[in-house]
Order: structure tokens, then C-alpha cells, then sequence
């Protein structure tokens, strides 16, 4: 949310499906408008909005790549989406055009390395869905040729997670938590300045294994993470 302008800003959730993030950002006080090229899922998530009583979100049908909104929303996010497109430079560019100036698209998306999951080839097998690896640098490429300015990468929660866990990524079963006195030792705030931007200060120069997490996800960002893209 953070990564938002604050609502009531007007918000374009693409490639929504049955539409809990449409509902979710509606009740965060987002006017929000929910897209899916599925018509049964939009007629699921009309459930789901009536379900909830929500009269600042409404959704339509139709493509992404084709939609032709012009300067209506302040932002827009394809979350886990937009790996599902034929083109992503035809959708991002009708992203651009539906923001206003100054206006922010998001995007969540597994990176390198998705196509050539075993859980994605059976998707593909199972339901003949598109599936392609959508990291930031491939995005970021298609916002640049839109016209968007301003490009920033951030990692995934499950990043964090496992950083701040000590968890490691497809590990199943409960995460191993550290003492409380190692966390305040190490800080965690301090562990997340350089991902978060902020000025690195007060590490323990002996936890140098989240350090080394830590110069992992910043060196592999271009390949999977969370893309912010200003027009």
C-alpha cells in the first residue's frame, strides 16, 4: 500500500480474476476499477462486491493489451498478472495512457525462472493459460518504450520473509523465528535500510549471513521483484 498515492486516488486492478484485490483496495478507500478478460470471473467478483457491499468498485471485461481509458486513474497494478499477457509492451502502454501525469503502476510478478517451474508447465499443460517469466528489467524495458520516467525495484514479501525468518525460500513448515534478543541485536530495520533506501547504519558485523541475504536480493532485483514505474 505504501507504494501507492493514498485513496481516494483512482486505481485500475488488472487482470483481477474473481476480484479480491479489487475489493481489497476498495476497502482500503480506493475508487477502484477491476478488469478481467474473463467474463465468468467478473461475474464472480460482482459477487464478491456485492457480497461485501462495496459501491467504490465496479469491474469490467475485456483485454488489458486492448483496453482505451485516457488520463482516468492515478494508479494502476497488475498483481501476478501481467505474466499472462501475449504482449507486455501493449499492456503497459495502455497503462500509461490510462494514468494521469504523475500517475504509478505497480507490478508483482515472478521473474526468471517461472516458465521452466514444474507447477507452471503443468498450469499450462492442465488449463492451455499463457504463462512467461516477467521480471522487473523486462518490464521496466516495455515502461520505458511506454514513456514512463521514474523506475524503482523492490523485493517480494517472501523475500523478506525469508530474510527476516531465516526462512528458506519453498521451505515448508513453520518458519524458524529468531530469539528476540537476536533481533534487536541485528535490527532488523537496519537489515532492510539498503532495500528500503535508507542509509545504512548500526549492523552487527557479526550477523554476516543476513548481510550476504541482503546483497543477494539487491544484486538479483532486475530479475525478481516488486516494479514501481512514475509517468
Amino acid at each position: 500500500m505504501s507504494l501507492l498515492p493514498p485513496p481516494p486516488a483512482k486505481l485500475l486492478d488488472l487482470g483481477c480474476g474473481t476480484g479480491w484485490t479489487s475489493c481489497f483496495f476498495a476497502r482500503r478507500g480506493y475508487e477502484v476499477t477491476g478488469q478481467d478478460i474473463s467474463e465468468d470471473m467478473i461475474c464472480y467478483a460482482n459477487l464478491n462486491k456485492d457480497k461485501e457491499e462495496l459501491d467504490n468498485l465496479h469491474f469490467i471485461a475485456g483485454d488489458y493489451e486492448g483496453m482505451d481509458f485516457s488520463c482516468e486513474f492515478n494508479c494502476a497494478v497488475f498483481f501476478d498478472s501481467l505474466h499472462h499477457s501475449l504482449n507486455e509492451e501493449d499492456a503497459i502502454r495502455m497503462v500509461y495512457k490510462a494514468l494521469k501525469p504523475g500517475g504509478i503502476c505497480v507490478t508483482s510478478e515472478p521473474g526468471l525462472g517461472h516458465e521452466v517451474n514444474p507447477g507452471t508447465i503443468d498450469a499450462v499443460r492442465k488449463y492451455n493459460v499463457i504463462e512467461r517469466d516477467m521480471p522487473p528489467e523486462k518490464i521496466i524495458h516495455a515502461g520505458k518504450k511506454a514513456g514512463f520516467t521514474i523506475f524503482k525495484v523492490y523485493p517480494h514479501a517472501l523475500q523478506l520473509n525469508a530474510l527476516v525468518y531465516d526462512r528458506q525460500l519453498g521451505h515448508v513448515g513453520p518458519p524458524q523465528r529468531r530469539s528476540l534478543k537476536r533481533l534487536l541485536r541485528t535490527k532488523i530495520l537496519n537489515r532492510l535500510a539498503p532495500i528500503l533506501g535508507i542509509a545504512q547504519s548500526c549492523f552487527d558485523t557479526h550477523d554476516n549471513g543476513v548481510l550476504v541475504e541482503i546483497h543477494n536480493i539487491m544484486a538479483n532485483k532486475q530479475y525478481n521483484g516488486i516494479t514501481v514505474m512514475v509517468k
